[in-house]
């Protein structure tokens, strides 16, 4: 007979999901040959500050001490939530007067926080499909998920406006990532953010605005926060894309009920490293945040582009993707492919990506595949096309490669 504890934990435990994005970082970490990384979200380790971030740690520990070294305050440092709301400001956010920050371990802790918050049985989360499967693991675990589709290259506003309406008001969430979407790079009109937020006043719906991509793009549209006057949005930032991941460096900036709620549920966890606050505290005072996000604009359309090329040059006709994007991935759909029964021969032939089938409500297709232009370099993102696209046609059924 099963204990009470143990089956709690079994019903518990069969709603997580694992990450298809953490299988292929496992696959990275254990390969014995030399790989192509076309999978992992990491930052071009060309663009990341290593020296800079190095020296700025020995000041921080030079200067404070045992008190870089205690447990965090709740919320984050104080300073810190100053210098990320005008770096918000400079990167084009405004938020409203009266919005608070919270610091958090991350993008995906701020979402994992807020999923405990806003879900429960009741309520309804909007996404784009597809969306980043990492984050959407805690929202469907906390709420009902529902998935949008795009067309050709947009969101489905009219769908999203069908999903609204058959739900009561008051119970919905829309999650967005309107820049430089991943994974597919798209970023959303200035037209569409405007009537999002329509449909979120009409039916009485929160957005939460995910934008970890923003320094990547050149067109910078208005933030959803910024165009808010109903104070319906909640915004999520990081600096993981910008200076490096391994910080743990996120925040909100959202209505100080939720922005107070988020604090207090993140001093359960005490996970915001004070060292990391303090040395992401300098970086922006060195003004490092800046000069990093204004190279890597230019340093990843450089990236893109020769994807974009090497895309169009060597994919069969049955692969089709969304071209002049922006960000870190780039979706590419390969009809009559199965990404996951062949990644093993992708890594064989020394080239790994994300199979992403699991990033669409509901899964999409089996050959959906997420790119992405962070560590392979320039030649080794050609390089990784050609070898993909030949495993493509090698493994597309004769139909589809034949395909217009």
């Amino acid at each position: 007979m099963v204990s009470g504890w143990r089956s709690n934990l079994s019903t518990a435990a069969s709603r997580l999901e694992s990450s298809p994005v953490e299988l292929a970082y496992r696959l990275v970490r254990t390969s014995d040959t030399r790989l192509i990384n076309m999978a992992s979200g990491n930052p071009d380790p060309k663009i990341v500050p290593v020296q800079e971030l190095s020296e700025i740690a020995m000041e921080v520990l030079g200067a404070l001490g045992y008190e870089s070294l205690v447990y965090p305050d709740a919320g984050g440092l104080d300073d810190l939530k100053k210098e990320i709301r005008l770096y918000m400001a400079r990167e084009g956010v405004s938020i409203p007067k009266n919005y608070e920050i919270s610091v958090t371990s991350g993008a995906q802790h701020a979402f994992k926080l807020m999923s405990e918050l806003l879900g429960g049985g009741d309520v309804h989360v909007i996404c784009e499909s597809p969306t980043f499967v990492e984050t959407l693991a805690p929202l469907k675990l906390h709420s009902h998920v529902h998935g949008i589709p795009f067309s050709s290259g947009r969101l489905d506003l009219g769908r999203m406006e069908e999903a609204l309406k058959a739900l009561d008001p008051g119970s919905s969430v829309i999650y967005l990532i309107p820049t430089c979407h991943n994974p597919t790079g798209i970023t959303m009109s200035e037209d569409d953010r405007h009537e999002v937020l329509e449909l979120a006043e009409k039916y009485d719906a929160l957005v939460i605005e995910d934008e970890p991509y923003r320094a990547f793009s050149e067109a910078q549209p208005p933030a959803l926060v910024s165009l808010d006057n109903g104070s319906r949005v909640i915004y999520v930032g990081t600096l993981s894309k910008v200076l490096a991941p391994g910080l743990r460096i996120g925040w909100i900036a959202a209505p100080p009920e939720i922005a107070s709620a988020v604090s207090m549920l993140e001093n359960y966890d005490i996970t915001t490293s004070t060292l990391t606050q303090h040395i992401a505290l300098e970086s922006f005072r060195h003004g490092l945040v800046d000069s990093t996000a204004s190279a890597l604009r230019a340093h990843y359309l450089r990236k893109r582009h020769a994807l974009e090329d090497s895309l169009s040059e060597n994919m069969p006709p049955n692969v089709n993707w969304e071209p002049n994007g922006c960000g870190l991935f780039q979706l590419v759909s390969a009809t009559g492919f199965d990404a996951e029964q062949h990644l093993i021969d992708a890594i064989r032939r020394g080239v790994i990506y994300v199979p992403a089938r699991r990033f669409f409500v509901p899964e999409g297709d089996i050959g959906s595949i997420r790119l992405s232009l962070g560590p392979p370099s320039n030649e080794e993102i050609e390089e990784g096309t050609r070898i993909l696209a030949g495993i493509i046609s090698e493994h597309s059924s004769a139909s589809s490669r034949g395909a217009a």
